[in-house]
């Protein structure tokens, strides 16, 4: 199961800058293939652009406070010639200002656009409720073959882009704000449409994306001192998401909690819930973890998830209520699942 998950204790992981990881591969990037621009709305210094800017000033345009021109002009730009644009600002301003030209310009064209969503949701924090993107995913899963891909850490980002850039096509990196613990090695190889098992556990199984995969990985350890061994699942892929891997959770766990950054209301919760019920998987039980019906608050990070029932704690409650903690019937599970090894 390693494929390149790092095995230091939980409590003694390090942090590492998402803008400087976002920066440091677009510059390698641009240094390999010699074939990226870069696009930003006047929020170079929130998107990690500024080293690129000034390594690669011709390769650098700042549109201003236009994100509709700055989509726009990177899908005409990569429908011109052989160069892979990259465009970022903040989630909110692209799902909502820029939505029409992400589904026209850049989707129907399939322009080989890479668009950067920075500051998703819950991770804006003090920048408030007008600067959260409760529903970007929801919005760039309408968008037909629009890839859409959200790390877990800074390694999983770095080899996120190099994916990008290889893939023909538009896709929408969901960023958070902020610093990342680690939790792949540099060994870690990322495929699109591919999840990662991060803890083994057959009792639940959790699956989320993005800031919320290390609050999963916290709340596992929580329920493991009590006894119950939970799967942490990382869907970075968030579209198109490993349909495989679920199918097979189901089948053998039955106890499935998604866990997102990101309005309950439609998100990867909504879709794996959805297809559960139509592939007939209807025994599983299911639980969707989210931001409800509601504007977040401007507060830290780490108050919002308690806010919204969202920390490690609230999760591990969670998947602890599901299984009628304490759990009645775990140990029959647990022979259902050996017995289908």
């Amino acid at each position: 199961m390693n494929n390149g998950i790092l095995t230091t204790p939980l409590d003694e992981r390090k942090k590492f800058p998402i803008k400087a990881a976002f920066a440091n591969t677009l510059i390698a990037i641009q240094e390999k293939y010699n074939n990226i621009v870069v696009f930003d709305a006047d929020l170079q210094a929130c998107s990690g652009t500024k080293p690129f800017q000034e390594k690669f000033p011709e390769r650098h345009f700042n549109v201003g406070v236009a994100e509709q021109n700055m989509v726009g002009i990177a899908a005409g730009l990569s429908l011109s010639g052989k160069l892979v644009p990259f465009a970022s600002s903040f989630a909110c301003f692209l799902a909502k200002r820029a939505g029409d030209q992400m589904d026209i310009s850049v989707g129907l064209n399939q322009s080989n656009v890479k668009i950067c969503g920075d500051y998703c949701c819950l991770t804006t924090a003090t920048n408030g409720p007008s600067h959260g993107s409760l529903g970007d995913v929801a919005f760039a899963q309408t968008i037909p073959e629009m890839v859409i891909l959200s790390p877990a850490d800074t390694v999983e980002l770095e080899k996120m882009m190099w994916a990008m850039v290889e893939h023909q096509g538009p896709v929408y990196l969901r960023k958070p704000k902020g610093e990342m613990t680690q939790i792949f090695t540099e060994d870690y190889k990322f495929k699109i449409g591919k999840a990662v098992e991060l803890t083994e556990g057959n009792d639940a199984a959790i699956i989320s994306y993005g800031a919320m995969v290390w609050q999963c990985l916290l709340a596992a350890e929580l329920l493991r001192k009590k006894g119950v061994k939970a799967k942490v699942i990382n869907m970075s892929t968030i579209k198109p998401w490993d349909r495989e891997l679920v199918y097979r959770l189901a089948e053998r766990i039955r106890w499935i909690v998604v866990v997102e950054n990101h309005n309950i209301i439609s998100g990867l919760g909504s879709e794996i819930g959805t297809w559960l019920m139509e592939a007939g998987q209807c025994r599983c039980r299911f639980k969707r973890l989210g931001v409800p019906d509601k504007y977040q608050p401007a507060a830290s990070f780490e108050y919002l998830l308690d806010y919204f029932e969202l920390s490690p704690k609230y999760i591990a409650q969670a998947v602890e209520k599901l299984l009628g903690f304490p759990p009645r019937d775990l140990r029959i599970a647990r022979e259902v699942a050996q017995m289908m090894d």
